[in-house]
């Protein structure tokens, strides 16, 4: 694709529709970065494909899409867009401008993204997504006769339901709960209750809805809400759905009522023996790190150690899984008073996840910073040591 188209495309979705600025905001914030004032027709060239036309402006634009949630990875595909841009301008036969969305690799291409076999950088992501809703201009096709528009309508359904995945991968929750429901919409238009894969479906972005409602001031109404989809999906016998529906709400036990919590945790051996039979790895839903946040959160540390002991695999693993096995055993060893050991599992979560899970880099920077206020002994909902007061993990 044309990297102007790239870089402008990305920037105006961002401030539009994720961050929600108008062009004078944005103006007036990277203003305050840049330390003079730029107007709103500065923004605006900006979305018309004309990039930061300094370093400066291009360092502080950076600084607000890095203050407004983007990690670090993410901003540096943003920079690597612009410089694209600009050598574009500069050399435009250096790039060979293709049309990915009528090409007839447009399926494999897809597939290989929502594989994870290919990293689709952001900004193309969404570039992709744009530029397919304006080949389709509202005109969803399925069932008809034409090849090309089906398979773009099925090609936009898998890549609008992967943003919403990657939003909550980097723990843009808030965001991830307004996509969730106006791709669910999409879906319901397009595919029906039909499901195209284990992440694209309505009744993902339906659960995703409901699990960033937890993640807000209201974690005991996305509790329930997350049980009523585990039981929906369960009587459809979409058994991974409804495995992952309970999982997610299990993690807000603690927001429960003792005796509904307890009735919620009931369920626990029957759901995980039903996906070990659908899922025996656990590449797709592992239970036990859920069970773990659900027992944690009610004090109840050695039944939370019984499970997060089940996965030692996932210690020096990277990316999610060795950041959530740090982080569990930073929480129980700080919750026992064990601080120089908690600080050590803290400081390896904060490592591994500053490249891009910057809501696990603020839960280990936050429970690390309580060390001074931590005392054995205390009291507790269930007896127990007290809790540092942990979030539920994202996976």
């Amino acid at each position: 694709m044309d990297p102007a188209r790239v870089m402008c495309t990305f920037l105006r979705v961002w401030r539009k529709d994720w961050a929600r600025l108008s062009r004078k905001q944005l103006a007036a914030a990277v203003s305050v970065e840049l330390g003079r004032s730029i107007d709103q027709h500065v923004v605006r060239s900006w979305e018309m494909g004309q990039p930061p036309r300094t370093s400066e402006e291009l360092q502080a634009l950076g600084r607000v899409l890095s203050a407004r949630g983007l990690t670090g990875w993410e901003l540096d595909e943003v920079k690597d867009a612009v410089f694209a841009a600009v050598l574009a301008r500069q050399y435009p036969t250096l790039f060979e401008v293709d049309d990915l969305i009528h090409s007839p690799g447009l399926d494999d291409f897809v597939e290989s993204v929502v594989s994870r076999t290919l990293h689709l950088p952001i900004v193309d992501h969404v570039a992709i997504i744009h530029a397919l809703e304006t080949a389709l201009q509202g005109s969803w096709s399925l069932p008809d006769s034409d090849p090309l528009r089906r398979r773009q309508t099925i090609a936009l359904a898998h890549l609008k339901a992967w943003l919403v995945h990657r939003q909550q991968w980097v723990g843009r929750y808030a965001l991830m709960g307004r996509m969730a429901e106006e791709v669910a919409g999409f879906l319901a238009l397009t595919i029906g209750s039909s499901a195209l894969s284990a992440e694209c479906s309505v009744a993902s972005m339906r659960r995703l809805k409901a699990f960033s409602l937890a993640l807000s001031a209201s974690p005991a109404a996305g509790v329930r809400r997350l049980r009523y989809l585990a039981s929906d999906a369960g009587n459809h016998r979409q058994v991974l759905e409804a495995g992952a529906a309970y999982c997610q709400a299990v993690q807000f036990a603690g927001s429960l009522p003792v005796a509904e919590a307890e009735h919620l945790l009931a369920r626990s051996d029957r759901v995980v023996a039903a996906l070990r039979e659908a899922d025996p790895d656990g590449a797709l839903v592992e239970p036990r790190s859920h069970l773990f946040e659900a027992e944690f959160s009610l004090g109840r540390y050695d039944a939370a150690e019984g499970y997060i002991s089940e996965l030692p695999h996932w210690r020096h693993q990277p990316g999610l899984h060795g950041i959530l096995w740090h982080l569990a055993w930073g929480k129980l060893t700080a919750a026992r008073g064990l601080w120089d050991e908690a600080e050590g599992y803290l400081s390896a979560a904060a490592d591994l996840a500053a490249e891009g899970h910057p809501d696990h880099l603020r839960e280990a920077r936050r429970l690390m910073s309580q060390r001074p206020a931590m005392r054995l002994g205390g009291p507790s909902r269930r007896g127990d040591s007290p809790s540092p007061g942990p979030r539920a993990s994202s996976g």
